[in-house]
């Protein structure tokens, strides 16, 4: 039980921006499996979040950002940084070592700007529309579960990458 909870406590913290201010031992044996349950975590907080400004807000607009602030500033800014690396170093069309030195570049490139605004205004867009099918007569909540789905999603799809695709150089 302790492996366990040094394990979540170990993922949670690597992870979210929250502070853990609990006493624990790092252990990232079970990082793969605890890596979708913190995306199950922040679906709930987002699809809550959504929820409840929803029934108080009068501007979806307010909303949108609220929602992706919270988000963002929780769980996600590492993360949104990583997209934008990876947009840089793969879209531009160069060598591997090229690539890789990208990767590990402060600067932000053209590439970065343009995926990261193009994510965000995806984002923005769909989370309107789904505002604006919660307050339609005909809500439809499966469309609205699987679109706040994408921190669980995204979160699965981090832990079999490693499993699927081999690293970009030898140390991993």
């Amino acid at each position: 039980m302790k492996k366990l909870y040094n394990s979540f406590l170990t993922t949670f913290g690597l992870i979210c921006r929250i502070p853990v201010r609990v006493k624990y031992n790092t252990d990232f044996s079970m990082f793969g499996f605890f890596f979708p349950i913190i995306g199950l975590i922040v679906s709930a907080l987002v699809l809550g979040l959504f929820t409840l400004l929803n029934t108080v807000m009068y501007n979806a607009g307010i909303s949108v950002f609220l929602i992706l602030f919270i988000q963002y500033v929780s769980f996600n800014l590492f993360h949104f940084d990583g997209l934008l690396d990876c947009a840089d170093a793969f879209l531009y069309n160069t060598t591997k070592e090229r690539r890789l030195a990208i990767l590990t570049d402060k600067r932000t490139g053209a590439f970065a700007i343009f995926s990261g605004a193009i994510y965000l205004l995806l984002k923005i867009y769909l989370l309107n529309e789904s505002i604006t099918i919660l307050n339609s007569n005909e809500t439809n909540w499966i469309w609205i579960l699987i679109l706040f789905s994408y921190p669980l999603t995204g979160r699965i799809a981090g832990s079999l990458m490693p499993a699927l695709i081999p690293p970009a150089e030898d140390p991993g």
